[in-house]
């Protein structure tokens, strides 16, 4: 006797689904990268570099990724409140009942776009500020070019410097570091690039060399790109700055006298640094 029809398509059904899960299309998940940079830094004081060099990177790719979901919700749900466009309150309200319903709507937007697109856990991507300033501060990079220089990739360990140092330009050693690097034999002027380069700097910096070289019209055309980008930049900084911020350094400002006070009662804990605190060591 036949099978019901129902119960020939449902294990069709569930193969289709585990194919489209499975996919080499579908995204991958996205690892935290304060995890992926911790074990980067703890690789290369184990001076173990290829992993160093890996985990880092992946770090760094993370930390895009993270930021590129961060900005589309906050887009897509300042829109879906009404107030990309401005929309004006309802005539017979208090202004304050439709600013709060409107702040209350992005809230909720934005707490379910993110747990969408991170895996329904957003919580394991946030960092602590010490991690968060690094990588605003592109130390990733610091520990890379090392890294890169140790595996004789000179190519990447001159990008990586030169991409740290562009952000950094008063650290000396690093100053140091590129002197010897423009020194180097077989090392090219196309390796002295950043990495992290906005599109608007890049406009910018073209329409500047078209200025200086009087073609005044591919300067024009630069120099206005370079603005457009740039008020896009400023809008995404914006997006960024919204929403929960952690506020970690008030906290500890605030416990600073009670855990000072415990401090004195205790006697000097055993644990080593925290690599992370360390300096980082220089190719010779």
């Amino acid at each position: 006797m036949p099978a019901p029809l129902g119960r020939l398509c449902l294990p069709l059904l569930l193969l289709l689904l585990l194919g489209l899960a499975f996919s080499p299309g579908s995204p991958s998940p996205l690892a935290p990268f304060d995890l992926l940079y911790a074990d980067g830094v703890r690789a290369y004081f184990a001076q173990d570099w290829p992993r160093a060099a890996e985990l880092l990177q992946r770090a760094l790719d993370s930390y895009a990724r993270l930021q590129d979901v961060r900005r589309r919700c906050q887009r897509g749900c300042r829109a879906e409140a009404g107030w990309a466009a401005g929309e004006a309150p309802l005539l017979g309200r208090p202004w304050e009942t439709g600013f709060f319903e409107r702040v209350l709507q992005r809230a909720e937007c934005l707490q379910e776009c993110l747990a969408r697109r991170l895996d329904g856990q957003p919580s394991l991507h946030r960092s602590t500020a010490e991690i968060q300033r690094d990588m605003e501060r592109r130390e990733p990079y610091n520990y890379l070019q090392v890294a890169f220089f140790k595996l004789k990739r000179l190519d990447e360990a001159v990008s990586s410097a030169h991409t740290f140092f562009v952000a950094n330009p008063q650290h000396l050693q690093m100053r140091e570091d590129m002197e010897k690097y423009q020194r180097m034999s077989g090392v090219k002027a196309e390796s002295f690039r950043d990495l992290e380069a906005m599109p608007h700097w890049v406009a910018y910096e073209a329409g500047v060399h078209h200025y200086s070289a009087d073609d005044y019209q591919q300067a024009v055309a630069k120099l206005e790109e370079s603005l457009r980008e740039g008020l896009l930049v400023l809008e995404d900084c914006r997006s960024l700055c919204e929403g929960l911020q952690e506020e970690e350094e008030e906290e500890e400002e605030t416990q600073r006298g009670l855990y000072e006070a415990i401090a004195v009662c205790l006697p000097a804990p055993s644990w080593e640094p925290d690599p992370l605190l360390l300096n980082v060591q220089r190719p010779t």
